[in-house]
């Protein structure tokens, strides 16, 4: 029985009791090659590694050339667009030239045809502006209703006319402004000083207005005329 019970217990040391194997760990191992078979392999990577990068500055060439080609096409562009503004404002500049020009000889003319129609009418029969007094009737009248159409017909002279001889009167008929002989009525005489000292007036008016020296002439010798 105690022989039996001695043996229970060893088995049971036994089992508790447990036996570590040392660790077996791989040896290392040794690549050995020459000097050779290393720079072999080593331009090998190198080459590898640059056949990797090779697409890539291929497309990053492609790119750059690509990038320039558009610069220029830009470039090119705007050049043309300068081009067209320059022409652009050329011709607009020489179409409002030409529209001036086109204006101011209209103009000229129309002063032309109303001066002409002005005197040819003053002068008639309806009006007898005096000879001597065309030109300071044409320079005293209120032409601003007087139009040309597009036919080069002239309305508004005999308008203009009939009022200039209503304020002045003087303009029209056989001049009696001097000084009238012995023998004329003293009525006359005294018409006859109004007159010349509304002309006067007039003148003076004329050429202060205008300020050209013509017109100062004009007065100045009417005025020596009258002997003032």
């Amino acid at each position: 029985m105690s022989e039996e019970l001695k043996n229970e217990q060893v088995e049971e040391v036994t089992d508790k009791t447990t036996v570590e194997e040392p660790e077996t760990k791989p040896e290392p191992k040794t690549v050995t090659m020459t000097q050779e078979e290393l720079d072999t392999l080593i331009g090998r990577e190198k080459g590898r590694v640059k056949n990797k990068y090779a697409d890539y500055n291929d497309i990053k060439a492609k790119l750059d050339e690509f990038t320039q080609a558009e610069e220029q096409r830009k470039q090119s562009e705007m050049t043309e667009v300068e081009k067209l503004q320059a022409q652009l404002q050329k011709f607009e500049t020489s179409a409002k030239e030409a529209e001036e020009a086109k204006s101011k000889a209209l103009e000229s003319a129309n002063k032309r045809l109303i001066k002409s129609e002005f005197k040819l009418l003053a002068s008639s029969k309806d009006f007898g502006v005096r000879k001597d007094a065309l030109d300071d009737a044409f320079v005293l009248a209120d032409l601003s209703g007087v139009e040309v159409d597009e036919d080069g017909n002239v309305s508004g002279v005999q308008e203009a006319l009939e009022t200039l001889k209503k304020a002045k009167g003087y303009l029209f008929g056989v001049s009696d402004y001097v000084d009238p002989s012995p023998g004329q009525t003293e009525t006359k005489r005294e018409g006859s000083q109004e007159q010349a000292r509304r002309k006067l007036q007039d003148l003076a008016d004329n050429a202060k207005r205008t300020g050209r020296i013509e017109d100062k002439i004009k007065y100045a010798a009417f005025k020596k005329e009258l002997g003032l």
